[in-house]
């Protein structure tokens, strides 16, 4: 299939003749249609978006928690308790009181309602520094986002200038085909006259030969490269397409020094920024780690509601705090501290790594 496609494809480079025809398209234009198309770029945005739901996420555990319950219950009887001794009547008449044989403890329906508020207090520590740690995932998202649109960007320009450089080729090596026929002709026709010799003549076929498989491969070589810009533009990819636009030929001479090159690349690239937020996310897990080894305290209030039971009270609420310290857990805690050194280690060393490899590139 794949093949059918690209011979189609090669099939319209040769109908065309190296004249411009079909879509024409810009080089901004062609960029902005590969952003909007490319899966990658798509899930690099969903992925920015999750780490703002998980920044998001971070920020809400250092809040109050609220938190509400309640039950409602129908038992088989209402619940009495019988005094155990009986007083004589006249007694009660002397005493000038009454009581009942019988104490009402319990409806037979009864119900309560409580509402609840927790605020943790040493754990903000290990929480906030979880927030920094989802703040810096989101950053390098987002610069991880940013990389893939520039290495799009980057691999689209370079298949719109090569369709360009290509288109030229085409007319160079269509321009020497027939200046080969031509001689080619004329030598046939000096052959017939008895002008040249046998040699002649095929010395000419072959350099029409030559000729013909260059501007073949110049012709594929235009066709694929079309092909490859129409799928990153999410087009059908044996349709023509064209680049406009005018550049500089040569183009314009850098104004910078290399080590201003090299300056701006460090601070520009988004690589690297993503890089410098995964040190980052590193160190804010270390701080994270660092939290929960310290002593839980909390502050707690609760309100509580209660229907059909006469024994107590109806509406009660307390404030107090919680206190709770796993003093010792043989190490573990202390080397969750350590080995989040060791992740801020191994994220420094790939920042200088990748910093080396673009002074390399510039």
């Amino acid at each position: 299939m794949r093949r059918g496609v690209l011979g189609l494809t090669v099939g319209l480079a040769f109908l065309s003749g190296g004249q411009a025809f079909g879509d024409q398209v810009t080089l901004e234009e062609a960029i902005r249609r590969a952003i909007e198309h490319s899966p990658e770029v798509r899930a690099a945005e969903q992925e920015v978006a999750k780490a703002k739901d998980q920044r998001l996420s971070a920020l809400g555990q250092m809040g109050p928690k609220l938190g509400m319950s309640g039950k409602l219950m129908r038992w088989d009887a209402p619940t009495d308790v019988s005094m155990g001794f009986e007083i004589p009547e006249p007694l009660k008449q002397q005493l000038g009181i009454q009581l009942p044989s019988a104490m009402h403890v319990m409806d037979q329906t009864t119900g309560d309602l409580s509402f609840s508020a927790t605020q943790p207090i040493t754990p903000l520590y290990a929480l906030y520094s979880l927030y920094r740690l989802q703040g810096a995932g989101e950053k390098a998202a987002m610069a991880g986002r940013e990389s893939k649109e520039r290495t799009l960007a980057s691999r689209v320009s370079e298949a719109f200038f090569g369709i360009l450089k290509l288109g030229k080729a085409l007319e160079t090596t269509s321009a020497a085909r027939s200046q080969v026929e031509a001689h080619l002709k004329t030598a046939q026709a000096f052959f017939a006259q008895g002008y040249v010799q046998r040699d002649d003549v095929l010395r000419a076929e072959v350099a029409l030969a030559k000729v013909e498989e260059g501007q073949r491969q110049v012709e594929t070589a235009l066709a694929v490269t079309k092909a490859a810009l129409n799928i990153m533009m999410g087009r059908p990819m044996d349709e023509d397409v064209t680049p406009v636009g005018e550049f500089a030929d040569p183009p314009a001479p850098l104004a910078m020094t290399m080590e201003e090159a090299i300056e701006k690349a460090l601070k520009l690239r988004p690589e690297l920024a993503e890089m410098r937020q995964r040190v980052e996310m590193a160190r804010a897990g270390r701080h994270a780690a660092i939290g929960a080894m310290l002593p839980t305290l909390a502050a707690t209030f609760n309100w509580d509601r209660q229907w059909g039971n006469d024994f107590q009270r109806k509406t009660t609420y307390f404030i107090g705090g919680i206190l709770q310290w796993d003093f010792w857990n043989w190490g573990a805690k202390f080397f969750q501290v350590k080995a989040a050194e060791r992740d801020i280690a191994r994220a420094e060393e790939g920042l200088r790594g990748l910093s080396d490899m673009v002074t390399l590139e510039v």
